[in-house]
């Protein structure tokens, strides 16, 4: 994958005016074969917020999201929507954002009050809301909160699959937070294939998992149960395509 030329690195809001009218991008259509696809390709130090998408249709190669392609250091995302369409590629591919990877030291990456309706389709590491959160250094922190998933993701080969997120490669303890999250689409496998499937996260590594969904100590559990609810399972040619969901990441249900 090449390294990204040019980042957005400002605040960017989808409301304007002295009424904070809010305002929908509609049909927006980027395809090809290029890696950071997104209607942001990359960012850092940017904040996002108050973006609706309705019914894109988002394509490229790896890191692939219909709001952001891929974000580096210190980018928050939130307030935002995409309200169906499909975000299509070969990994890291996300229904808002495709990948978080840091590479400097005190970073950090927020999801807050954000949702996708969207298909989301690749061929490995594919989440509901974000690809895959990674790390080249071993200070990170992430969050994903007050968010939901009520679309489609699917894969075609072998991966992680999840409903928000598909894999976790963020190093050391207390660093994915995942808290009020709701899934309420489907996760489809591909059908013969191998990999982790997960209703919120596909494959889970490096972070402490009883810090990870800290408002439900039921879900580390049903973990150890090796249970498809929250975490991961894996899946040897005999799950099939299509798993129906209805799963919180807190009893409370959403904010």
């Amino acid at each position: 994958m090449r390294l990204c030329s040019e980042s957005f690195t400002a605040e960017f809001s989808g409301k304007s005016g002295s009424n904070n009218t809010q305002y929908t991008i509609s049909g927006l259509n980027l395809s090809g074969s290029d890696d950071y696809v997104g209607l942001f390709g990359c960012a850092s130090n940017a904040n996002i917020h108050d973006v609706v998408l309705d019914n894109p249709s988002v394509s490229g190669r790896d890191s692939v999201g219909a709001i952001l392609g891929y974000a580096g250091d210190n980018v928050t995302i939130k307030n935002s929507a995409v309200k169906g369409g499909s975000v299509t590629g070969n990994s890291y591919i996300g229904g808002l954002v495709g990948r978080y990877l840091k590479d400097t030291g005190n970073s950090t990456f927020n999801l807050a009050n954000s949702y996708s309706l969207a298909n989301v389709i690749g061929v490995s590491i594919v989440g509901g809301l974000v690809g895959e959160m990674g790390s080249l250094s071993p200070i990170d922190y992430a969050t994903i909160q007050n968010s939901y998933f009520a679309g489609i993701a699917s894969t075609t080969g072998i991966g992680s699959l999840g409903g928000i997120l598909g894999e976790n490669n963020l190093t050391g303890s207390n660093k994915l937070n995942l808290v009020n999250n709701l899934v309420i689409g489907k996760i489809a496998p591909a059908k013969d294939s191998e990999g982790y499937v997960g209703n919120f996260v596909g494959l889970l590594i490096g972070s402490n998992r009883e810090n990870s969904f800290k408002t439900n100590p039921k879900q580390i559990e049903d973990y150890n149960k090796s249970s498809l609810v929250n975490f991961s399972h894996y899946c040897d040619n005999k799950l099939g395509a299509g798993y129906a969901t209805a799963t919180k990441n807190n009893p409370n249900g959403m904010a």
